[in-house]
């Protein structure tokens, strides 16, 4: 199970990569991906993580050439072409978007509200303010949490008294077992994935990626996961652990999202934008859809979250069948006067959602059951322009 699935950021920083080498492969200047992240940062100061996520794009765009970007062309090498920016549509703002849907009951799953971790159990514990202002994912760890900060790149493991037991560069890409008794993740450029039979170590230690590596999930044999490098055809490079391998199953996709153990699957984006997801078991592709890009699957492997393949970024959130691609539910969040920032399943299967509003000043989280009632589980938290917390509302990665 991944974390809180690929959010905004995540998919900026994988597509950035991905575009960065493409650049120097076709005769760019090397372009190191920290670089543009940071003075996409030195840019945004002050402002909320969804407008620097436009500006690192926009830094990334005016680094590489016109003619480079369209670089879509797959394996043949066919010739890019060039294309002319096209203007966002100007979303209209509603401050009352999100109170407006009824609120229902506590999510069935642990939340970070502004620094104050939500445990189902009714429990809270605040996180130290140095963790939680640029929070981009946690996941329970060893009687502690692993934390990432979206602003230092850095992920900190915490004990059950909120001190630091180690941090280093790395990405909050946190995922875990459908049980939560296995923890991968990425720091100071070594993967980890703990507790592990056959590990080199008491600590996980799986062995050193590139930049731009992470775990994508758990699979029957082992853990999958991109090296950080790239193949021939711009795919990741990906590895399992312990020896296994996936052949050639997965070479169609450019972006691997999640992994369902249980079934043997992995979900992600082909060329196009298109959603797939392929049964490692069988060596086939399950589905293929044009409107929808699939997200995580839920703990029983029997759903997956899916966000559409909108040319100006998600509009709607579905639950579709792992299985077929089929819908089960769906919430246009545009209609509604809302953005997607982010989800994940609960413990019951149903899909937890953060929203923002469009006027850029206050989100809460939503929930999607599969017989598609869509209600509001937490409080609206306002303020946000006005605020340091860029990320008030995350979902902790695995079981809870």
């Amino acid at each position: 199970m991944s974390t809180m699935n690929p959010g905004p950021e995540d998919q900026l920083t994988r597509t950035l990569t991905a575009r960065a080498e493409a650049f120097t492969d076709h005769g760019g200047e090397h372009l190191e991906l920290s670089s543009v992240l940071a003075r996409a940062g030195e840019i945004r100061r002050g402002r909320r993580m969804r407008a620097s996520i436009v500006m690192a794009a926009a830094v990334l765009a005016v680094a590489v050439p016109v003619g480079i970007t369209a670089l879509d062309g797959g394996p043949d090498h066919r010739a890019p072409i060039a294309t002319s920016p096209t203007p966002s549509p100007t979303p209209s703002a509603d401050s009352h978007a999100l109170t407006r849907i009824p609120l229902g009951p506590p999510p069935n799953h642990s939340y970070v509200d502004e620094g104050v971790l939500h445990n189902t159990d009714g429990s809270t514990r605040r996180l130290p303010p140095t963790t939680y202002l640029r929070l981009s994912g946690i996941t329970p760890y060893l009687g502690g949490y692993l934390i990432g900060n979206g602003d230092t790149a850095t992920v900190t493991l915490l004990d059950g008294n909120n001190k630091v037991v180690k941090s280093g560069p790395g990405s909050a890409n946190f995922v875990t077992t459908p049980d939560g008794v296995e923890t991968a993740y990425v720091m100071n450029g070594t993967l980890y994935s703990n507790p592990g039979s056959g590990m080199a170590s008491g600590d996980g230690r799986v062995g050193p990626v590139a930049f731009g590596g992470r775990p994508v999930g758990y699979l029957q044999q082992g853990l999958l996961y991109e090296t950080g490098r790239t193949t021939a055809a711009g795919t990741p490079q990906l590895a399992v652990t312990g020896g296994g391998s996936v052949g050639h199953d997965l070479d169609s996709l450019f972006m691997l999202n999640a992994t369902d153990q249980i079934n043997d699957r992995v979900a992600g984006v082909i060329v196009g934008g298109h959603g797939r997801v392929i049964s490692v078991k069988t060596h086939r592709i399950l589905w293929t859809s044009a409107e929808w890009q699939p997200i995580a699957f839920d703990l029983t492997g029997k759903y997956i979250s899916a966000i559409d393949n909108a040319p100006h970024g998600p509009t709607k959130v579905a639950i579709l069948d792992a299985a077929t691609g089929r819908v089960i539910a769906s919430a246009d969040l545009a209609s509604k006067g809302l953005h997607f920032g982010g989800g994940s399943f609960d413990d019951s299967g149903n899909l937890l959602v953060v929203a923002g509003q469009n006027d850029g000043d206050s989100a809460a989280m939503l929930r999607l059951s599969p017989a598609g009632r869509l209600d509001r589980a937490t409080r609206v938290v306002r303020g946000l322009m006005h605020s340091d917390n860029e990320t008030p509302l995350v979902i902790p990665a695995g079981p809870q």
